[in-house]
């Protein structure tokens, strides 16, 4: 006879979600609010324990879960911009959670080991080996990760180094580096910076304009980190980076890379 635990099945749907975002934000090198991630798996973990409480047959739980809970969830965290993106990232989770699933299964005919820490095991072990895989392709796609500051407050993600990025700030005179409307605009609510200039620059289509700032520091994570004090930061259109795992375009003109 099958016996069902409330708080088991909670926890381990808790853990299952933040792994799958985890690993989602790691593949796509995606910058999301931490908070944000562990309050949305908690509410995805309390709705699915209520969900397969309420809803019969499994069947109907099972239609409910895929099609609109986990889509929700993902969205939740990752605020996409487009649909395109949103089912990359749903196809992206299930496949982690297969993975965890494949690991589990395979752990627990060779130990006889099951439960959830067999989950949080192979979670942290799944995540780790995709973690260290994606720093690897990073360094050799000429990425690097990057953090931004200003106010107190810390944006990471993962910066381009383009040889073709000239664009210079006519005002100050300081190399422009470029970044996606869509990563730059919650940092700029979370820290209330409102102070900007346009940028001219030029594309194929001819002369166009772009939002600029100014702030504190620009920190490149490498083995002997490089601290930029007071850069300028373009806010680009989202097209330049849509389907790419960047974030941002660094100036090389002021890096010794």
């Amino acid at each position: 006879m099958y016996i069902f635990y409330p708080d088991v099945y909670f926890f381990s749907q808790l853990v299952t979600a933040i792994y799958a975002i985890a690993m989602v934000t790691c593949v796509f090198s995606s910058n999301i609010k931490k908070k944000r991630m562990v309050v949305v798996g908690i509410g995805f973990g309390l709705v699915s324990t209520v969900l397969v409480i309420l809803i019969h047959p499994f069947v109907l739980y099972s239609a409910i879960m895929h099609m609109i809970l986990i889509p929700m969830t993902i969205y939740a965290v990752m605020r996409h911009s487009t649909i395109k993106e949103l089912i990359r990232d749903v196809i992206t989770s299930y496949v982690a959670i297969w993975m965890l699933y494949g690991c589990m299964e395979w752990l627990t005919l060779q130990t006889g080991w099951s439960g959830t820490v067999l989950l949080c095991i192979c979670s942290v072990f799944l995540y780790v080996i995709v973690f260290f895989v994606n720093k690897i392709r990073i360094r050799r796609n000429h990425q690097i990760p990057v953090i931004l500051c200003h106010k107190g407050k810390k944006m990471s993600m993962t910066a381009y180094c383009d040889t073709g990025n000239v664009l210079t700030d006519p005002y100050c005179g300081k190399p422009v580096h470029v970044i996606s409307k869509e990563c730059l605009t919650p940092f700029l609510e979370e820290t209330q910076e409102k102070n900007y200039r346009y940028i001219p620059y030029e594309t194929v289509s001819g002369k166009e304009m772009m939002m600029g700032y100014t702030f504190d520091e620009l920190i490149l994570c490498k083995k002997q980190p490089i601290v930029l004090k007071k850069v300028v930061i373009g806010m680009s259109k989202n097209e330049l980076f849509r389907g790419k795992s960047i974030q941002l375009l660094l100036n090389v003109s002021q890096l010794n890379l």
